[in-house]
């Protein structure tokens, strides 16, 4: 069973830490040359997760607790109707099971308000989307979930500020449980491993609710947004979703994934999450040109700045301006530098990611991104470019896809070695 009675409840009693000094981070880039004595030798690259390389049985303290905090999609969601004596009614919503075409009215469930993660354990995420993460935790640095590894699901259509407030509830709730020993009062900080979103959802915790947090690992955090996000929320953008790759590897036995997608297209724009992956105010100025207009004579102009991208409506037509303009502000509060005392940023920049959005003299859209360059070489991890995934300056990068990144035996060997030599 979770730390919690009530999701909803978990960090009420917090408030908003904003505008207060910021505790000084230090990122981490390791000497790849110069590994701890005994260290194994680092995998060969690969794309995909595989079995062929040794494991990494490799010793990390565990005199503090580590969090695992899942991107958009990797909790297991389920729906309640609140009454008098608690929570009644509990249907399971995410992830879909055996979807026929003409059945996606469930997942309509997914902008309800009354929305928690599945509560049937320590682990409320989605099948088969951190398995080999969790395995690796566990059976090779030998952490014991709900022991000394405790899993953050949450409610991944809301906004990241709700759920960096749930987060950081939940760091108080583990830090109770958690057997400290002698470790001194002002250490007592939890480490986190955060993907995708969950970056998002961790930095908010941190910067936002006043979270402490004593390491935190990165692993393909959009951190300055992915211009994907545009594609899913644009309805004149036809293209796939920015979670379509995500979607078809975490569900199975699916009847129709065309029913799964154009539902998904259908309800992101209710998701302020969304609005929320759409490339910032820090975006903008080193990488972006707006939307790329084609007029009739074929010459180009670049709207390169945040407002006419998003608010000018000769060009964009999203869906939701006061939804946008509150994803905006949050992205302003938490700032462009990563908090936490030490942070590590694994990315990859092996993928073609689409980048830049086209429009055509007749008004339609064809998504190919934000960014100064033209598409036609590797320059992130499919569905967040490099740049936003870097973040602010130290990082390492790996080869492999945004989803399948956290299962990599490369990303193992570097969470790894950042455990050991920094604990």
């Amino acid at each position: 069973m979770p730390l919690y009675e009530e999701y909803e409840k978990l960090g009420e009693e917090l408030e908003r830490s904003e505008g207060e000094a910021e505790t000084e981070s230090h990122g981490w880039y390791p000497d790849q040359n110069n590994p701890p004595d005994g260290f194994p030798k680092m995998p060969e690259p690969s794309p995909e997760p595989g079995t062929n390389t040794p494991e990494l049985f490799i010793k990390v303290s565990k005199a503090r607790p580590l969090i695992l905090v899942p991107g958009i999609m990797g909790t297991a969601l389920e729906r309640f109707d609140r009454g008098s004596q608690g929570p009644f009614n509990v249907r399971a919503i995410w992830p879909p099971v055996n979807l026929a075409s003409s059945d996606t009215t469930r997942l309509d469930n997914l902008s309800a308000q009354q929305l928690r993660p599945q509560e049937t354990s320590n682990n409320p995420l989605v099948q088969g989307a951190y398995d080999g993460l969790i395995a690796f935790l566990t059976n090779e640095l030998g952490y014991e979930l709900g022991k000394t590894l405790f899993i953050f699901g949450y409610v991944w259509t809301q906004s990241n500020e709700i759920s960096g407030r749930r987060l950081a509830g939940f760091i108080q709730l583990v830090n109770a449980k958690f057997n400290w020993g002698n470790t001194p009062q002002d250490d007592r900080k939890p480490d986190i491993i955060c993907h995708s979103m969950g970056g998002l959802v961790s930095r908010a915790a941190m910067r936002i609710w006043g979270a402490q947090v004593k390491r935190t690992i990165y692993l393909a955090s959009p951190h300055y947004g992915a211009p994907l996000a545009y594609g899913a929320l644009h309805p004149d953008v036809t293209r796939v979703p920015f979670y379509a790759d995500f979607a078809a590897r975490m569900t199975t036995n699916l009847s129709s994934t065309d029913s799964l997608d154009s539902t998904l297209l259908r309800l992101a724009s209710q998701f302020e999450s969304v609005y929320e992956l759409l490339p910032d105010e820090f975006y903008f100025p080193m990488q972006a040109k707006g939307i790329v207009e084609i007029d009739d004579v074929g010459d180009n102009t670049f709207p390169t700045d945040l407002d006419t991208t998003y608010y000018d409506n000769s060009i964009s037509r999203l869906p939701n301006k006061t939804k946008v303009e509150e994803a905006m502000q949050f992205k302003k509060r938490l700032g462009s530098q990563l908090p936490g005392e030490r942070y590590f940023v694994i990315a990859s920049n092996s993928e073609i990611t689409k980048n830049f959005a086209e429009m055509n003299e007749a008004g339609g859209l064809v998504l190919n991104g934000f960014m100064k360059t033209e598409g036609k070489t590797p320059n992130g991890d499919g569905t967040v470019p490099a740049y936003s995934g870097e973040g602010p300056d130290l990082r390492v990068l790996v080869t492999g896809k945004h989803t399948v990144l956290p299962n990599l035996r490369e990303t193992f060997w570097w969470i790894a070695y950042f455990l050991a030599v920094t604990g």
